[in-house]
Order: structure tokens, then sequence, then C-alpha cells
């Protein structure tokens, strides 16, 4: 009972004395013999305030094998997520992310939806540091709504410090400044001045990236005041060598050699390989850029030695034995030189070999670094191809904000002469039903710019396709709402037959898309005093949806090139309505991405049938 006592005392003790609680509870542990139960308790302090990750992974190693035996399942996945913690330390990130998987598998067997979270919130960690920001932010999100505001203080602040730092390494920096604030709010309100000490930090970088740099020094050094106290040696130095990372891209060289060099000999000092590489290579950029070659030199070399620990640790052997054999051929050349011709030849000899292995080494090195060249430039052009592929991404964004936005704008042009209309029949009551028009009006088009530019926002680069249920109703009554008055400026009549709890299974956001443009096109170009409809029915397992006008038709040439991409601008409306073209290539896309079809009936100076078929959504 006395040593559970201390290590209750030990839990409430100031997060900053972490690895002297932990060296306690081992000098406690080789004092006295402990219960299993009282074991994993031991087990998972030293393994969470050890500081050491090579401590910490062994210790949780331990408490996985006693809870096994003589635990619980909570005590299974609390080894698992300290193993995943300490070789993340240590920059095995592969063991790491296995770790975590198990911890998530655990906690989903036993419905431990809190659990599940921390596990994947450190898996969203990993896949920061895998430079993975899209799957990172998903699973930072997925966390939010397991924890549904069901958990401690302490655990929002260790959420939003990682989900801060992925926004700012995904450089949505006023993202990041949110969520860091957020996590300064929780952290100091659940008294972890640790979590507050890394929350500062992130917040530090953010700042120098906006190039405020005295905020930035003040959030640096507040940070590392309490990481000093704690004795956080992988804090401190993974705060300073991003922090002079960050510098060096800013140009300030001085200072990036200045922070980095502090971080990198903590790293040494503590054996963090991850901060150690990181440090070095840009140690190496910054002395270069000054011109101090040699430095540059002896970094690179440092950065290449703990890039691959395993392949240079044996390198290291081997010019660790030719260093000595070097020194004891030489003085084997001052005793041969002093007694026969003899051994001065075979002096010469072994030189000669020795040289060789040298040039062979040499020779290794030089082609290493070839091989490493190559494979860099390889990564460049995959960037490249990635940069590409999100900047076509962005133009089609933009696209479809423009042409959805166009229909409705265009309207007023048409309310206009409807009030001009009104003012020289002095129709006072028309005035006002015109002004409740155009106040309807701008909030349907304000609703759905902030739809679409949300829906924009939130893609990271690319058109996702996330199928949920659509009541195929309150998209027609949608569409009625937003394209009513444009109807009403021409004079058409616009209608909507769709039967009762129709549903499509569909990505929501494409899937408006699709209709949108499909009814905006059938407004632009139907002449006044003409008829527009959706309309929509059961087909076997599919829904059919039909947008039909009575408008100018389109000529059979042009049917056969509708949905080609071929940069020509599309034609005016029949009351000058002005488009991009890009609309029905749009629609095409969409409507193959929600596994669909679409076809088109029309006649010249008749009119046009869309006839699109979508899955039905079916209730399990």
């Amino acid at each position: 009972m006395v040593l559970i006592c201390i290590m209750l005392f030990f839990q409430l003790q100031c997060f900053g004395q972490k690895q002297q609680l932990a060296d306690s509870i081992i000098s406690a542990l080789k004092t006295k013999d402990l219960s299993n139960k009282e074991n994993i308790q031991a087990f998972y302090l030293i393994s969470a305030y050890s500081t050491k990750p090579d401590q910490s992974i062994f210790y949780a190693n331990k408490l996985l094998d006693v809870a096994h035996k003589d635990g619980t399942y909570k005590d299974v996945l609390l080894a698992y997520i300290q193993i995943g913690g300490g070789y993340k330390q240590k920059g095995n990130l592969s063991n790491a992310l296995e770790a975590y998987l198990k911890a998530v598998e655990i906690s989903s067997e036993n419905n431990d939806l809190i659990s599940e979270g921390d596990a994947y919130t450190n898996i969203a960690s990993l896949y920061t540091s895998f430079e993975d920001y899209n799957k990172s932010l998903n699973y930072y999100n997925k966390v939010i709504q397991l924890y549904d505001d069901k958990v401690d203080s302490s655990r929002l602040a260790l959420l939003y410090i990682n989900y801060g730092y992925a926004t700012y390494k995904a450089s949505l920096y006023d993202s990041s400044i949110l969520l860091l604030k957020k996590a300064i709010y929780f952290a100091q309100y659940a008294n972890y001045n640790g979590y507050t000490a890394y929350a500062q930090s992130n917040m530090a970088l953010v700042m120098a990236k906006l190039g405020r740099l005295a905020e930035s020094e003040n959030e640096l050094n507040s940070a590392m005041e309490i990481m000093e106290r704690n004795q956080d040696h992988y804090g401190l130095s993974d705060c300073l060598v991003e922090i002079g990372g960050v510098y060096f891209e800013e140009g300030n060289i001085d200072l990036a050699i200045q922070k980095l060099t502090n971080g990198y000999n903590i790293a040494v000092k503590n054996g963090l390989k991850e901060q150690i590489q990181n440090g070095a290579r840009f140690l190496s950029d910054a002395y270069q850029q000054l011109g101090d070659l040699q430095k540059a030199l002896d970094f690179q070399t440092k950065y290449y030695t703990y890039r691959d620990s395993l392949i240079n640790a044996d390198q290291i052997r081997k010019l660790a034995d030719l260093r000595t054999n070097y020194e004891v051929g030489q003085k084997q050349v001052e005793v041969d030189l002093l007694t026969s011709e003899k051994r001065i030849q075979q002096i010469i000899i072994f030189s000669t070999a020795g040289g060789a292995l040298l040039v062979a080494i040499l020779l290794g090195l030089v082609y290493k670094n070839y091989r490493d060249k190559n494979k860099i430039n390889a990564i460049l052009e995959e960037q490249k191809a990635q940069l590409e592929k999100l900047n076509t991404t962005k133009d089609k964004f933009f696209s479809i904000i423009s042409h959805d936005l166009r229909g409705p704008v265009h309207a007023f042009s048409g309310i206009s002469r409807l009030i001009k209309y009104a003012v020289e029949d002095k129709n006072q009551e028309e005035l006002i039903e015109i002004a409740n028009h155009v106040d309807k009006t701008a909030d349907d088009l304000s609703g759905l710019l902030d739809n679409l530019l949300n829906w924009a926002l939130q893609q990271q680069g690319h058109f996702p396709n996330v199928p949920e249920k659509i009541e195929v109703e309150e998209l027609g009554n949608e569409l009625k709402g937003i394209f009513s008055n444009m109807a009403k400026a021409k004079n058409i009549e616009l209608t909507t037959l769709v039967p009762n709890n129709l549903a499509l299974w569909g990505d929501k956001n494409t899937t408006r898309t699709i209709f949108r443009n499909l009814v905006n096109n059938a407004l632009k170009f139907t002449p006044e005093g003409g008829k527009v409809s959706l309309l929509a029915e059961l087909n076997g397992k599919s829904a059919t949806v039909i947008v039909q006008d009575t408008g100018v038709g389109i000529a059979e040439d042009a049917l056969k090139r509708l949905f080609e991409m071929d940069g020509k601008k599309s034609a005016y409306g029949t009351a000058g309505e002005k488009g991009l073209g890009l609309g029905l290539q749009l629609v095409y896309e969409f409507v193959e991405m929600n596994n669909g079809t679409i076809e088109v009936e029309s006649e010249v100076g008749k009119g046009t049938r869309f006839i699109v078929n979508l899955p039905l959504f079916e209730q399990s």
C-alpha cells in the first residue's frame, strides 16, 4: 500500500518533474516486492513520465507483459499507446503506427470511444510526421466526433496542440492559430503547464512563418522556460530545430544557426535521432549559404549518418577498423625501416592494399551520394506532378463557384427591370413584393456562396466522394429557392414533380452541383414565357431525375460534343446571360463520380431533356 500511495502522489506532482518521478519509481521497484496490479501501475507511470525513449519503450513492454496476464483491456491499451509514443520519439514511425493501430483495435472491440479517440490522435500525429496532412486532418476531425464533449480538458488540450501543428504544416495558418489558442485555454484550465509549453512552441512556429518575429520569440521563450523546468529534452530539441528551420526558410540565417545549434546539441546529448537528423540537415544548408563549406560538409555527413542508423553503424565500424589498422601500420613502418628492406617492401604492399581499400570506400560513398541525389530528384518530380494536379483541381473549384453563382446573380438584372416597371406604374404593392424577393434572393445567394466556399476550402486539394442519403424532394425545393427569381425575371414557369420519400445515394455536394448546372442552363436557354421542370421517378435500383425545358434546343452536331472540354466559350442565353462553358463538363464528370449516367434529348426550337440516372438510397 505504501508504493500505491507514492504513485498517487507522483500523479499529482507538477508535470515538470517527469523524469525525476520515473527515476524515483524505478528506485522504489528495486527495494519492494510488488503484486502484479502494483507493477502495472508502476510500469505505466515510468513509461509515461520517462523522457528517455528507450526507457519508456522498455517499461511499456513490461507493462504489456503483466497486463496480458493480470490486467484489464485498458492496461493493455495504455501499454500499446506508450510503446507507440516511445518509438515516435526515436523516429521509428512504422513501429509506432503498428502499436497505435493495436490500441485502436482493442478500444474498438470494447466500444471505448474515448480511448479510440486517443489512439487516433496519435495516428493523426504520425501522419503529420509522414507529411500526409490530408489524412492527418481527417483523423483529427474523426477524433473530435469520437470525443463529442465527453472528455476532460487535458485530452482536449493535447488534441488541439497536435491538430494545430498539423494545420501549421499544411500552411493553414489562420486555422492553426485558432486551434492553438484553444489548446492553451484547455491546458491552462487543466493546469498542465507541459501542454501549455507545446502549444506555445507551435504558436511560435506559426508566428515566425507569418513574419511576426517578436511574437514568435515571446512564445518560444515562454515555452522553453517551461520545458527546461520540466527537463523535457525532446520538447526543447524539437522546438529549437523546428523554429530554426523556419528562420532558415525565411532567410534569417544567423538566428537560424543559433536555434538549430542549441536544438542539435540537446538532441545529441539525449540520443534523439530524428532531431539530430533534422538539425544536421538544416545546419548543413545554413552553413552552405554562408559559404562555410567545411561545416556544411560536416553536418551533411552527420545527416546521412543518422538517416539510416543500421547501415551507417556498419560503415562507422569499418571506418574505425580502418583507422586502427592505419595507425598500427604507421608504427610498423617506423620499426621496419630500422630493421630490413624486406619489411619495407611488405609495408609498401600493405599500404597499397590499404590505399585501394580507401579508394573503394570513397567510390562507394560517391556512388551512394549519387544514388541519394537521384532519389531526391524522383521525389521532386512526384511532388511537381502532385502540385500540377492540385492546381487543376483548384481551377475546377473556382469554375464551380463562378458557374453556380452566375445564374442567381443574373436574376437581379431581371428584378431591376421589374422595379422600373413598378415605379413607372406607381404600383407600391408590387414594389414591396419585389423587395421581399430581393431579400430572399440575397439570403439564398449568401447561403449558396457560404456552402460552395466551405466545401472548396475543406477538400485539401481533391474532389471527395462521400456517399450519403440525399432527399430528392429537399433537393428540388432548394433548387426552386435558388432559381425562383431568375425564372420570375424571365416569366418562366419553374416546377418540380418528385415522389415522396425518394432518396439518392451519392455525394451531396457534387450532386447539388449537377442539378444546379442543369437547371441554370435550362433557364438560361429558355425564352420568356417558357417552362422548366425537374421530374423524378423510380427506375429499378436507380432514380431517374429529368431536367427539361421548352428552350431553344441543341443542334445535332453540338449534341455529339456536348460534354467535351474543348476550350470554347459557351453561347449566350436568351436574355444575354454569359457563361464559362465549363458547367456541362463538370456535370458529366460528377455524374460518373457518383456511379450514374446522363443522356440528352433535344430538338432545335422545341427544348431539351437531360436524363440523369443515379443510385437509390437503400434502407438497411
